[in-house]
């Protein structure tokens, strides 16, 4: 499962990202915007060094090389110098046009928002499933995976690998869950059931 940490900070976070990778997240993007660099620092510095290859940062890129992280994504304003060798390198795709990037030193494509944004307000879709069904089926670059975000939920993760997707990443459908309980088993019983339909590949929702 890949999983965006929430935005901002909260209470024993580091606590909690370990023990969700604990649980089984594959990667975990830390996603931090206009947030100190010291205080991404801090968090990092708390996470078990054996989960750093999992570990994907956003935005402050001299940390990646510094706790030798597992990638980085690069926003559409960025021009970092890729001096590692990361497993994964992504960039986001907001446009049909750009599903097909030129520059091939990525690994992974974010597309987004394929669903209404959960976590930021008025964060509308402008995807068609349908069109992006059949550009995977004809177009599709095959060294590249395609990760779909946004507004993906337990309910409708099954509808974007059945469009061809390679995965999709998680973000405000998973904090809004767990914040409801402030449990780990909340976000364990997440977690599992994703893990599950990963193996399983059943055709339907998780109602």
């Amino acid at each position: 499962m890949i999983l965006y940490t929430w935005h901002d900070f909260f209470p024993d976070e580091a606590n909690v990202l370990n023990n969700l990778l604990e649980m089984g997240i594959s990667w975990l993007h830390i996603y931090k915007p206009y947030k100190p660099i010291l205080r991404v620092e801090q968090l990092l510095e708390q996470i078990d060094k054996a989960f750093h290859q999992r570990l994907i940062m956003h935005f402050y890129y001299p940390l990646a090389s510094k706790y030798n992280l597992g990638g980085i994504h690069i926003s559409r304003y960025s021009s970092p110098i890729i001096q590692n060798n990361y497993s994964w390198i992504s960039h986001s795709a907001h446009h049909i046009t750009e599903l097909e990037p030129s520059d091939r030193v990525y690994t992974h494509l974010l597309v987004s928002p394929i669903f209404d944004s959960i976590s930021k307000h008025k964060h509308a879709s402008q995807w068609n499933l349908d069109l992006l069904s059949e550009f995977f089926k004809t177009q599709k670059v095959n060294d590249i995976k395609y990760i779909a975000l946004g507004g993906i939920t337990l309910n409708n993760y099954n509808k974007v690998l059945e469009a061809g997707f390679d995965d999709a990443a998680f973000l405000g459908d998973f904090w809004m869950n767990y914040f409801k309980t402030q449990h780990l088993s909340t976000a364990y019983d997440f977690i599992k059931q994703i893990n599950s339909y990963q193996k399983t590949g059943i055709n339907e929702s998780f109602n």
